[in-house]
């Protein structure tokens, strides 16, 4: 199995967020638009760690995507949190 669509949803998430944070004209101390770019690239060269393990079958590279995926859903709970507050 290939990690090809959670590749593509962290792209997604990096091109949104940079389209947001490039139209914005508000500077703050936390920008919320620059959290979601880094969370989405984490995920997409997580994803293509995961991809790259699966076809080669690179066993260090299956257990870095095994012990960052839980982390990176811990991450994207708190990030959808705080977009409904």
């Amino acid at each position: 199995m290939c990690f090809f669509h959670v590749q593509l949803a962290g792209a997604v998430l990096i091109i949104v967020s940079a389209v947001v944070l490039a139209q914005s004209y508000v500077f703050g101390a936390f920008r919320l638009e620059i959290f979601i770019i880094v969370v989405g690239g984490i995920i997409f060269i997580v994803a293509f760690f995961g991809c790259c393990g699966a076809i080669k079958e690179i066993r260090c590279l299956l257990l870095t995507v095994r012990i960052c995926t839980p982390i990176l859903l811990f991450v994207s709970q708190e990030l959808i949190v705080l977009l409904l507050l």
